[in-house]
């Protein structure tokens, strides 16, 4: 099995290669839960603008790679890295904004469609507050 032992041209150092292999899967698993909740909040128009948006980010990186001429330095710097850095640390580095946020970059709070508790219009189970249980109970009561 071939594709298990491709990190052993770049390191011999078994725990850098396993450690290669589970930054790879953390990437590819932080990736496709972004796609899936891209595919779940917007459906077919969320992933063909997630698409598109990723084509002309990608697109502008390279013009502006390509216009400062940095090609051969950018190639450069990822030869003369170490295995480590490479395997390790730029596969967690590149699904960073996956993780506790939204799409704006925002802290994730509540659920899509419903404000998170205590906030204002959802009832709380809590026994204080106006939109507690309790409260709208005595007011059904009390009127």
């Amino acid at each position: 099995m071939r594709r298990f032992g491709i990190l052993r041209f770049v390191t011999d150092s078994s725990v850098v290669q396993f450690l290669g292999f589970f930054a790879t899967m953390l990437l590819i698993v932080a990736l496709s839960m972004l796609v899936g909740a891209i595919q779940h909040r917007w459906r077919a128009t969320g992933l063909l603008t997630a698409a598109a948006s990723v084509v002309v980010i990608d697109g502008l990186a390279a013009t502006l790679v390509t216009w400062t001429r940095s090609w051969s330095s950018l190639w450069s710097w990822i030869v003369d890295a170490s295995p480590t850095t490479t395997l390790v640390a730029l596969p967690p580095a590149g699904g960073r904004g996956v993780r506790g946020r939204d799409l704006a970059g925002r802290p994730q709070r509540g659920t899509p469609g419903r404000p998170p508790s205590g906030t204002g219009s959802a009832p709380t189970l809590s026994g204080s507050g106006p939109n507690s249980v309790l409260a709208q109970r005595a007011e059904v009561t009390a009127g």
